[in-house]
């Protein structure tokens, strides 16, 4: 963990999963592990620490009733989903806003706001106390340490939601379970240690949402045909299953050291060049010397295929990585623009959406232009060769930037003078 290697946990209901993660450096500190089994369901303290129980109105209970409106145990096996609510992060400032969830939860197709459901859940939680330290066989280390720029601290970057309703589990313990409490809990959290120089964390609320009839359906076990099959029922549920398979990448994906996910980075834009798609809008490039406006809409074009191959969010990921690799603000949280003035806002100061896919058109073109055909070796030493063109690219759209931004500027001073003399006749 401390040399940067991520960490993925789960677990369940009250203390399942701790005997495995329980004890693990900041993975124990953000989800709840620990169970009173001394206490009876109905006694169980939403306040003291502990993990919900699996039964009783504490329970989270994430199940959402199936087509005939009933909440049953094999409901868990339909094409149904569970909606989760993802924290939406807002940044920029007044004028040049972007909102994006965390990374984890960015898919080709959107925010992915559904998971499987599931009747106990666990609950995953911000630390409340940062200052922990830890010793582990003669190694001794601050759990969150601090950098240059503070202490990161984990979030919570999505809720699950429990609503009120009875549900039947006759047919695998013959007890129809109490209402439960309306609610909403953690059930994603992360913790982005890259800030810092350690490894990240990601911790779930269950393992239901990765493994179980939860995903797999009940197949032939079940007599209802839908519960056979699950998400593969219906089109719709099929979709919901994309988004949930989204997801389980972005882990594996989040939690990558950062050489490994430069490395990510290259196979993907690789595969973009070669993509039938763009590979249409590629063919002049190169003919001519592209304007600004070139530079945009093949740029859009650029960071679409590379969205459709991974994520949106990754797009930005990417860039800010090649931009600058010794950042260590998460952008997402941390990257914060000054104001422009409130007039001529569409073209006076720097979008960074805008910039962005003019930094992709530029590295595209360049790699267009090394790369006329498919070139086997430059592919098999990918990750020696890919980073100059990268980095040429970008100072090809930086170059290009400068007359662009420098004429906006020009164009506001002229405003602004303009202005100043209006005022001045007006003041005699």
């Amino acid at each position: 963990m401390d040399s940067g290697g991520g960490v993925f946990a789960t677990g369940d209901h009250q203390d399942l999963g701790a005997n495995l993660s329980g004890k693990v450096p900041r993975v124990r500190s953000m989800r709840r592990w620990t169970y009173n089994y001394d206490l009876g369901y109905e006694e169980y303290d939403p306040n003291s620490g502990d993990g919900p129980p699996v039964y009783g109105s504490f329970r989270h209970d994430t199940l959402v009733a199936g087509h005939d409106e009933e909440f049953t145990f094999d409901d868990q096996s339909d094409d149904i989903p569970a909606k989760i609510q993802p924290k939406i992060y807002s940044i920029g400032n007044r004028y040049f806003s972007w909102r994006y969830p965390h990374p984890l939860l960015c898919s080709p197709a959107g925010v992915i706001g559904v998971l499987p459901d599931h009747m106990h859940e666990g609950e995953c939680v911000v630390p409340t106390n940062l200052g922990k330290s830890y010793t582990f066989d003669g190694y001794h280390f601050t759990e969150f340490p601090s950098g240059s720029d503070g202490q990161v601290v984990p979030d919570v970057i999505a809720n699950g939601q429990v609503f009120a309703h009875t549900t039947d589990n006759t047919g695998i313990n013959g007890i129809v379970d109490v209402e439960s409490k309306a609610k909403e809990f953690g059930c994603i959290g992360a913790y982005d240690g890259h800030w810092v120089g350690v490894g990240r964390v990601v911790v779930d609320s269950t393992f239901h949402h990765f493994v179980n009839i939860n995903v797999i359906a009940s197949g032939a076990n079940s007599p209802d045909p839908i519960k056979q099959v699950g998400f593969a029922w219906s089109a719709e549920g099929q979709g919901h299953y994309d988004q949930i398979r989204a997801y389980w990448r972005n882990i594996a994906v989040w939690l990558a050291r950062p050489e490994t996910k430069t490395k990510m980075f290259n196979r993907t834009f690789w595969a973009a060049r070669w993509d039938s798609q763009l590979r249409m809008a590629s063919t002049s490039i190169g003919r001519r010397k592209m304007t600004w406006d070139d530079l945009l809409m093949y740029g859009g074009s650029v960071r679409a295929t590379v969205a459709r191959l991974a994520t949106p969010c990754l797009s930005v990921d990417w860039y800010f990585a090649w931009e600058n690799p010794l950042a260590k603000y998460p952008w997402w949280v941390k990257l914060t623009l000054p104001d422009p003035p409130p007039w001529e806002l569409s073209r006076v100061f720097i979008n960074p959406q805008e910039y962005i896919n003019a930094a992709y058109a530029s590295m595209m073109a360049e790699l267009v232009r090394v790369t006329p055909g498919r070139d086997a070796r430059f592919r098999d030493e990918l990750d020696k060769r890919l980073p100059p063109v990268v980095r040429k690219g970008m100072a090809n759209a930086a170059r290009s930037a400068v007359p662009e931004y420098t004429a906006r500027l020009q164009q506001t001073q002229r405003l602004i003078t303009d202005i100043r003399a209006a005022s001045r006749k007006g003041g005699k």
